[in-house]
């Protein structure tokens, strides 16, 4: 029997840009929180990890401005492009941090990876195979949500999603998936972190946070919602999923530090 040894790290974008600002122009990533996942990455003995971004201040006000299209429709071309290009010049500049830190980095565009069917997603032929090869070597494997290419034209792929699907292929060898974001965890209706959901508990906190989300609030990839019901599918597949603020604790499966999401 395989050994689950693999952590899926998601870096939120609101964690590592300044994801309130309004524009793409405003862009800005947030320096001091990459160093600390540096420092965390390096830190960690526990196993190899797959790494992933979001896109914050870079990806959503662009994908917000072309978002002008029939609801269920795939993406243009001219939307995809310019999505494409605003992800991947955040992707670029995460990956020159990380590896003038001197970690071993191997980056994939999103595109490379997987695609969209008429009914799933999947993998392009040989990833998920080179994927272990790296892990086993001791590189991390640098992910991103981005633009996939689907029936018609494009649809956005979010990074939970991404990690979520990986979760399922390699699930043999998955031991947790860690979603960090600026937030520290999933509030109660008290405003107190929750330590601990069950995927039976989820429907009703996501109606919650439906609820109380301001008017007008509007996230492309899918926002808490969305991240709550990718949690829900990893650990519906025994892979109990971290959501809360960088910690080394989170690494060790530390119940108190955020919320997990649990079978």
């Amino acid at each position: 029997m395989e050994k689950k040894d693999i952590s899926l790290v998601k870096l939120g974008g609101s964690l590592i840009t300044n994801k309130k600002l309004g524009s793409y122009a405003q862009r800005a990533l947030d320096e001091d929180a990459i160093q600390e996942v540096i420092e965390l990455i390096f830190a960690h003995k526990g196993g190899p990890m797959i790494l992933a971004h979001g896109n914050g201040s870079y990806g959503h006000p662009v994908a917000s401005a072309h978002k002008k299209r029939l609801e269920g429709s795939p993406w243009d071309n001219e939307a995809a492009l310019a999505i494409r290009s605003a992800t991947r010049e955040l992707n670029e500049e995460i990956y020159q941090r990380l590896v003038t830190a001197g970690l071993h980095i191997k980056r994939f565009f999103t595109e490379d990876v997987l695609h969209q069917t008429s009914s799933a997603l999947e993998f392009n032929a040989g990833i998920l195979e080179q994927l272990l090869q790296l892990l086993d070597s001791g590189s991390i494997p640098l992910l991103y949500g981005a633009m996939i290419n689907a029936p018609g034209g494009y649809e956005v792929l979010s990074t939970e999603a991404l990690l979520a699907e990986l979760g399922v292929q390699l699930n043999s060898r998955i031991k947790q998936a860690l979603f960090f974001s600026d937030e520290p965890g999933i509030y109660d209706e008290l405003k107190s972190v929750i330590p601990k959901l069950q995927v039976s508990e989820l429907s009703d906190v996501q109606k919650r946070i439906i609820r109380d989300l301001p008017e007008g609030t509007a996230d492309v990839s899918g926002g808490m919602r969305h991240k709550l019901a990718m949690a829900g599918k990893l650990a519906s597949n025994n892979v109990p999923t971290f959501i809360g603020r960088p910690s080394e604790g989170a690494f060790h499966g530390k119940v108190g530090v955020g919320t997990w999401v649990v079978a």
